[in-house]
């Protein structure tokens, strides 16, 4: 370039006299900037002069494509070199640039909240896309916070979120990666509820306790007489038997409140006592009472304490005639209230009683009770069975004969008070407990269940257990199959255990090892359809098997038993015994290797 500024673009000719001055002269380097997406696809390539800025109308264009849009993320512009440059102040350097497209992760808003009569919610939690929701959950104390006033008596239940319920445990497991806003209803349960008491007249409020669902039931005191109904009839009073729900459920120490979430009602119950309303005769002894027959006409009645006879007062320690066969009379379709005074319920009191409620008072005493044989039975006839539906025994429980429900056809559930040392009940299935060891003692007829597996505990299934089970009053789903689990402590099966139980087509004691099958035990078992199995642990021989065990159990298909270690068999062990059963006098005599010294003639006529 010379002085005047002229850019010379090609030889000089000519040259002039004088001295002429030439200048170098540059342009400024122009580099490319090529733009690309998050995946490395070339989106645009722009050309800027070095040291320049990258001017916005041309940047518009670029950031407008829709090929920058990226789900869950947020555009934040280019990044250099893996660093991320403010694009509005970056100087183009000597050299061709690559910027690629730089996002940040979506961030989401997440809104748990309660209806209490209003809805309330929670601090909002802030959640980048991919997050999990785990730990984000209210606790119960912050529901307790946020409902303020009796806050405490709500808790955590479940989850529902677009009209679906979850568990806590679903939940977590199906949202690990938030990728939305997000409304979530926590559904609350009660921990707590008003437990209203109301006396004799179903209106007055006895006391209102506020009781905690996770700790044990306390039961205010027992109200007085002047909570109770009132009378005009000379002699006649009331005695407090307990509290029941609005629906006539039995509200007590064992009472199930999990499933319940709103403030209740309970009422109190009571007895009419008039002990000139019984009639009564005495003892063995000459000085105790027994109850034989109610007068009255009441609905709830309570048997003495004692009882006129002639023109003497006797203790009443008795109920039904403990010499004769014969039921209480004149109770059928009463409510019953048996106090503690009562120390033996005489065998068939409450025989083939129909719609006939007896209720223990469950008060600390030091009287036993024992319940004798048939004593909430029925008959056997097809036509002509009753009986009691259920009932709860007394803590003081001592002793109840193996047939104290025989073939009571309508019984659907036996519970056992809380704190009772001799039996217990699981499930509405009755289990005596004898020095340690646990027996199934006796299987309610009506008891909804298609298939019963025996707790591990239990090391002996009772005489009579499931004696003359028939199965025809369970509401939906009659025992067809009785089993044990794999840790199963099961030895001895006792007498006339399964005896007539022909509603059964499975019992599976696979998993037992068997020392005894008592007397009678499966005589006469088994369904006439299904399967018809019987099956003993193929690796563990039986020692013992009791008079007529099998007998007559014609309709088994199938039975699997090992008895290489048999050391007693009785008379008419497997007599009338049907099904491909795998034993028979000679193998028994090959394989026990002198053992079993005696095989009766009839063991497998």
């Amino acid at each position: 370039i010379i002085e005047k500024g002229t850019i010379l673009n090609k030889d000089i000719q000519g040259v002039r006299s004088g001295t002429i001055v030439l200048y170098a002269v540059y342009e400024v380097k122009k580099f490319n900037v090529n733009f690309y997406t998050y995946d490395n696809t070339l989106l645009s390539t722009l050309t800027c002069d070095y040291n320049s800025l990258i001017q916005q109308d041309d940047l518009n264009p670029i950031e407008a494509d829709a090929t920058l849009t990226r789900a869950h993320y947020v555009f934040v512009g280019g990044s250099y070199n893996g660093e991320l440059i403010d694009i509005n102040t970056f100087n183009i350097p000597a050299e061709n640039v690559d910027l690629v497209a730089t996002y940040k992760k979506s961030q989401y808003s997440i809104n748990y909240f309660i209806n209490v009569g209003e809805t309330k919610y929670f601090d909002t939690i802030i959640k980048e896309y991919g997050d999990s929701l785990l730990g984000t959950i209210p606790t119960d104390a912050q529901i307790a916070t946020l409902i303020g006033e009796n806050g405490d008596s709500f808790g955590f239940d479940k989850l529902k979120y677009n009209d679906t319920i979850y568990d806590k445990e679903t939940f977590e497991r199906t949202f690990v990666s938030v990728d939305k806003d997000m409304e979530i209803e926590v559904i609350l349960k009660r921990t707590k509820l008003f437990i209203n008491y109301i006396a004799g007249d179903g209106v007055t409020l006895y006391k209102s306790v506020l009781l905690d669902k996770n700790a044990p039931i306390v039961l205010p005191s027992n109200p007085t007489s002047e909570y109770a109904p009132t009378t005009s009839e000379t002699g006649t009073s009331y005695e407090f038997g307990g509290w029941v729900t609005a629906s006539g459920e039995t509200f007590d120490e064992d009472f199930d409140l999990s499933g319940i979430d709103t403030d209740f009602n309970v009422y109190s119950e009571w007895f009419e006592y008039n002990h000139s309303k019984w009639r009564a005769s005495l003892n063995s002894d000459g000085v105790t009472a027994h109850i034989l027959e109610y007068l009255g006409d009441y609905n709830n009645v309570c048997v003495p304490t004692q009882v006129l006879i002639g023109s003497n007062l006797y203790n009443v320690t008795t109920v039904g005639n403990p010499n004769f066969a014969n039921p209480v009379q004149n109770v059928t379709g009463r409510k019953v209230l048996i106090k503690s005074n009562i120390t033996v319920i005489a065998y068939y009191a409450f025989f083939n009683l129909e719609n006939t409620s007896v209720i223990f008072d469950n008060s600390e005493s030091e009287n036993g009770l024992s319940i004798g044989e048939m004593a909430f039975g029925s008959l056997t006839s097809s036509n002509t069975q009753k009986s009691i539906k259920s009932i709860k025994l007394p803590k003081r429980t001592n002793a109840v004969h193996s047939l104290a429900f025989g073939s009571a056809i309508s019984l659907e559930r036996i519970d056992v008070a809380s704190g009772c040392a001799n039996y217990k009940s699981v499930d509405g299935v009755l289990y005596e407990i004898k020095n340690n060891e646990v027996t199934l003692h006796t299987y309610p007829h009506a008891r909804d269940a298609e298939e019963f597996v025996l707790p591990s505990d239990v090391t002996k299934i009772g005489d009579k257990a499931f004696y003359y089970f028939k199965g025809t009053n369970a509401t939906v789903s009659p025992l067809r199959v009785v089993k044990t689990s794999e840790s199963t402590a099961l030895r001895t099966i006792g007498e006339e255990a399964f005896k007539d139980a022909t509603n059964l087509t499975k019992v599976d004691f696979s998993t037992a090892q068997i020392h005894t099958v008592g007397v009678s035990a499966f005589e006469n078992c088994f369904s006439t359809s299904g399967t018809r199995e019987l099956l003993f642990n193929p690796n563990y021989s039986i020692v013992q098997i009791g008079a007529k065990a099998f007998y007559n159990s014609s309709y088994v298909n199938r039975i699997s038993i090992n008895i290489s270690n048999l050391q007693q068999i009785g008379e008419s062990a497997f007599m009338n015994f049907a099904g491909s059963v795998a034993v028979n006098e000679a193998n028994l005599s090959a394989t026990l290797g002198g053992e079993l010294t005696s095989i009766p003639e009839s063991a497998f006529k």
